[in-house]
C-alpha cells in the first residue's frame, strides 16, 4: 500500500468515527485531520470539502453493510427446506452485533436528526446504496420463494420492508416469523411440515 493510500484510508476511518460521534454539523475538517493524524491540506488533496468527504464515507460504508446483508439473505434463504427456521436464522444473524460497522450505524442514526442540514441528494444516495439495496435483495428472494410456492407475497417489496421492520422492533424472532408467515404463507401451506 502506498503512503497516499494509507493517508486516504486514515482519513476515511477518522471521518467515519468523527461523523458518527459528533454528527455532520459539529464535525470539522480540523477535527477529522486531528483524528486521522494528517494535515487539513492532506484532506483537501483528496476531498473538495466536508460535504464531499461525508458523502463518500457514508456511501462507501453503506455499500459494505449492504453487501454483508445480501450475503446473509443468500446464505439463509437459498435451498430452503424449513422456511420458518430459515427466517428465524436470518433475523438472528441480521441483528447480531457487528462491531466493525459501529461507526457506520452511528452515522446512520444521526442521518434522521440532521437530514435537513445536508443536501437531499446525499440522503437519497445513502438510501439507494444501503437500505433500499438490501430491501430489493430481500424482495427478490421473497419472489423466488413465492415462485417455489413457499410464500404468497403479492407485493414482495412491501413484504421485505415489513419483515425488516418487524425483526428490528421485536427481538422474539420465532413469534415475529410466525406472525409474518401468518400473513404470507399460501393458504395450502398451513399444514406444511415445519409449521
Amino acid at each position: 500500500m502506498t503512503r497516499r493510500n494509507e493517508k486516504y484510508d486514515a482519513i476515511v476511518r477518522a471521518a467515519r468515527a468523527v461523523f458518527g460521534r459528533v454528527g455532520y454539523l459539529t464535525a470539522s475538517i480540523d477535527l477529522i485531520a486531528s483524528e486521522a493524524g494528517v494535515s487539513t491540506r492532506t484532506i483537501y488533496n483528496h476531498f473538495d470539502n466536508k460535504e464531499h468527504l461525508f458523502a463518500e464515507v457514508l456511501l462507501a460504508s453503506s455499500r459494505q453493510v449492504a453487501e454483508v446483508h445480501e450475503a446473509m439473505i443468500e446464505r439463509r434463504l437459498t435451498n430452503v427446506t424449513d422456511l420458518p427456521a430459515a427466517l428465524v436464522a436470518l433475523a438472528e444473524e441480521w441483528n447480531r452485533p457487528q462491531p466493525e460497522f459501529d461507526d457506520h450505524f452511528a452515522m446512520s442514526r444521526r442521518m434522521g436528526a440532521e437530514r435537513a442540514h445536508f443536501p437531499e441528494k446525499i440522503y437519497q444516495a445513502w438510501r439507494e446504496a444501503g437500505p433500499w439495496r438490501v430491501q430489493r435483495a430481500l424482495a427478490e428472494r421473497f419472489e423466488e420463494l413465492r415462485d417455489q410456492g413457499l410464500l404468497d407475497v403479492p407485493d414482495a417489496g412491501f413484504a421485505a420492508h415489513l419483515f425488516s421492520v418487524m425483526i428490528a422492533e421485536v427481538r422474539d424472532y420465532p413469534k415475529v416469523v410466525h406472525a409474518f408467515l401468518y400473513g404470507y404463507l399460501p393458504r395450502s401451506c398451513f399444514e406444511c411440515p415445519g409449521r
